[in-house]
């Protein structure tokens, strides 16, 4: 029993910490979009409140950023 609390407790940490799960999620949306451009899939996006289609070769994606 004490060694779950101990490992809950570790998760809580991780989940708590905003910072560090917006930087996994931008890293996340960063390689999702440059694989859809390397392999030349659309995205499809939100914008003007309609669902866009958005050819693979107009995909901006950070670069250097990109791990």
């Amino acid at each position: 029993m004490n060694e779950q609390k101990t490992d809950n407790s570790r998760i809580d940490r991780q989940y708590s910490d905003e910072k560090a799960i917006t930087a996994a999620l931008e890293r996340a949306a960063r390689k999702a979009l440059l694989l859809h451009k390397q392999t030349g899939h659309p995205i499809y996006v939100w914008e003007n409140e309609q669902v866009v289609r958005r050819e693979a070769r107009n995909i901006k994606v950070d670069l250097v950023s990109a791990e």
